[in-house]
C-alpha cells in the first residue's frame, strides 16, 4: 500500500485488557453438560483440554443449566465425533465470531479450518447453530450476566500476575520500538491454561489485536491458577507481534527481494 494511502495507526487506550468472554463460556457450559452426560460411561471420549474445576461458578452453571441437559444441542455434542473436538482449536474459531446472539463469522481470518475437526462445512454450521439455539433456549446470557462476576477474583489475580512482569514495557525497551496494539487476556475456567487460543489480527484502526485464552493449570476447588512455566515465552511471542509485524510491513519490499 502506498504511504500516502496507508491508514494511520491509532494510539491504544490500553495496552492490556482482561475479561471473561461469553462465547467461550457458552462453549464451556455446553461442554460441561455433554461431559456429564458421557462421563458415567467408561471409555467415552471427551474433548481434550476440557477443565471443570469445583468452584462456585461451575457449580452455579450445573445448577442453572440442569433443566437443559437433554437439549438437542447437548445430545448432539455428546456424540463421539464432537466429544473429541479439541477445545484449544475450537477457541481459535469461536473468538473470531461476532457476539451472541448472532454468533456469525465477522473476522478477516476465516474459521473454515474448524470444519476439519468436525467432518466438513455442514457439520461446522450445525455445531454453531446448535450453540445459537442452546444460548437462546436456555437464556444463556442471563446466566452469564448474573454469574460471570463469580470469576472477578480469579480475573484480578490473573491481571496482577501478568501486569507485574511488564511484558510490554520490557519489549519496548529491548526493541526501542513502540508496541502498537492491544493484548487481551481472556480467562475461562473450562480450558486447560497452556492450550487456550492465541489469535493475532489487525484491527480497523491499524493496531494489532492480540488475544490469549488462559484457564486453570490443574483441577482446583479454590482460586484458579493460570500461570505455568511456559507462559512467559508464550506472552513474549504473542506480544512481539505488536512490534515486529509493523517492522516487517515497513521493510516488506526489502524482505521480498531477499526471499
Amino acid at each position: 500500500m502506498p504511504a500516502s494511502t496507508a491508514k494511520p495507526k491509532a494510539k491504544a487506550a490500553s495496552k492490556l485488557e482482561f475479561s471473561v468472554d461469553a462465547r467461550l463460556e457458552l462453549d464451556g457450559v455446553m461442554e460441561l453438560l455433554a461431559f456429564d452426560l458421557t462421563a458415567g460411561a467408561k471409555g467415552k471420549p471427551h474433548a481434550t483440554d476440557f477443565m471443570h474445576p469445583d468452584i462456585e461458578y461451575v457449580r452455579a452453571a450445573r445448577k442453572y443449566f440442569a433443566p437443559y441437559k437433554n437439549h438437542p444441542a447437548i445430545k448432539h455434542r455428546a456424540l463421539p465425533s464432537v466429544r473429541a473436538f479439541d477445545l484449544g482449536q475450537r477457541g481459535q474459531g469461536l473468538m473470531r465470531l461476532s457476539p451472541l446472539p448472532e454468533f456469525k463469522p465477522h473476522s478477516q481470518i476465516s474459521i473454515a479450518f474448524l470444519a476439519h475437526y468436525l467432518g466438513g462445512d455442514t457439520e461446522l454450521e450445525l455445531f454453531l447453530q446448535n450453540m445459537r439455539d442452546f444460548a437462546h433456549d436456555s437464556k444463556f446470557m442471563e446466566f452469564f450476566n448474573a454469574k460471570s462476576g463469580l470469576l472477578d477474583a480469579d480475573l484480578a489475580k490473573l491481571k496482577s500476575e501478568i501486569e507485574a512482569t511488564d511484558y510490554i514495557g520490557k519489549i519496548e525497551a529491548y526493541t526501542g520500538l513502540p508496541f502498537e496494539g492491544r493484548y487481551a487476556f481472556v480467562l475461562s475456567p473450562f480450558i486447560l491454561s497452556d492450550t487456550g487460543a492465541n489469535i493475532v489480527q489487525r484491527g480497523d484502526d491499524g493496531l494489532a489485536d492480540i488475544i490469549s485464552v488462559l484457564g486453570p493449570v490443574e483441577p482446583t476447588s479454590g482460586p484458579i491458577t493460570t500461570t505455568y512455566h511456559r507462559l512467559h515465552a508464550r506472552i513474549w511471542h504473542e506480544a512481539a507481534h505488536g512490534v515486529l509485524d509493523n517492522v516487517t510491513e515497513l521493510y516488506g519490499e526489502d524482505i521480498a527481494k531477499k526471499q
